[in-house]
C-alpha cells in the first residue's frame, strides 16, 4: 500500500480528518479516542483485560527470573529508568495494546499521577511509516512537600508507548524514569509498581 494511501485510511479508522492531499510532514496532534474505542474497551476491561493481566504477570515473572527466556517480553532495567516492552505476540489482539495503554494509565491517574502529554504521532522511517502513541504521567505535586525540598516521586515519571510500523504493531511499553538528587526522596520499585498494576 503507498504511504499516503495507508495514512489516509489509518486516519479514517481512528476518527482523525481524512485528507487527500497527505503530507509527507510529521503528524503530530492530541491522541483521541472515539466513542466506539471507548465502548469497545469497557468490553475488553470486563471481558479480556484479566486474561492479559494473568499473561503480563507470567511474562513479567519469566523475564526477571531467566532475562531473555521471553522472546515477546523484555524487562529494561537500569539506574535511570526501569520498566518493559511487550512486543506483538500471537494470541493477544492488537487493538488490545491499546486498551492496556489506556487502562495502565487510568490506574496511574488514580494513584496520584497527573498527565503531561498524551500525544499522536506519524512519521516517516526510510520506506516505512511509523506511529506513536503516547501518554507521559508525573506524580502531583504537594506543594508543602516543594517547599521542604523532599519531593516524593513515587515510582518515578511514566512513559506509556504503542508503537506501530506501517499499521502493525510493534510494542507496547511502560518505562519509570526517576531522579537522584536530594531535592527528591528515593523512588519506589519498579516491582512495586508491577505488584499494583498486576495485583488490580
Amino acid at each position: 500500500m503507498a504511504k499516503y494511501a495507508w495514512i489516509d485510511q489509518l486516519q479514517q479508522l481512528l476518527g482523525g480528518k481524512s485528507t487527500s492531499n497527505p503530507s509527507p510532514e510529521l503528524l503530530h496532534e492530541p491522541l483521541q479516542r472515539s466513542e466506539r474505542f471507548v465502548s469497545e474497551m469497557q468490553h475488553y476491561q470486563t471481558h479480556q483485560e484479566a486474561e492479559h493481566r494473568r499473561l503480563l504477570r507470567a511474562h513479567y515473572e519469566q523475564s526477571a527470573d531467566e532475562p531473555g527466556s521471553v522472546p515477546a517480553f523484555v524487562l529494561l532495567q537500569n539506574s535511570q529508568a526501569s520498566g518493559f516492552m511487550w512486543y506483538a505476540e500471537a494470541g493477544v489482539p492488537e487493538k488490545h495494546y491499546d486498551f492496556l495503554l489506556d487502562r495502565l494509565a487510568e490506574q496511574l491517574l488514580d494513584w496520584g499521577y497527573s498527565e503531561k502529554q498524551n500525544e499522536r504521532k506519524i512519521w516517516p522511517v526510510g520506506e516505512a511509516w511509523h506511529e506513536l502513541h503516547k501518554r507521559y504521567l508525573k506524580p502531583r505535586l504537594q506543594a508543602e512537600a516543594v517547599a521542604s525540598g523532599q519531593i516524593d516521586q513515587r515510582f518515578g515519571n511514566v512513559l506509556l508507548e504503542v508503537l506501530r510500523r506501517d499499521g502493525k504493531l510493534a510494542y507496547l511499553k511502560l518505562q519509570c524514569n526517576v531522579y537522584h538528587d536530594g531535592q527528591y526522596l528515593q523512588a519506589e520499585g519498579f516491582g512495586g509498581l508491577m505488584e499494583r498494576i498486576l495485583g488490580e
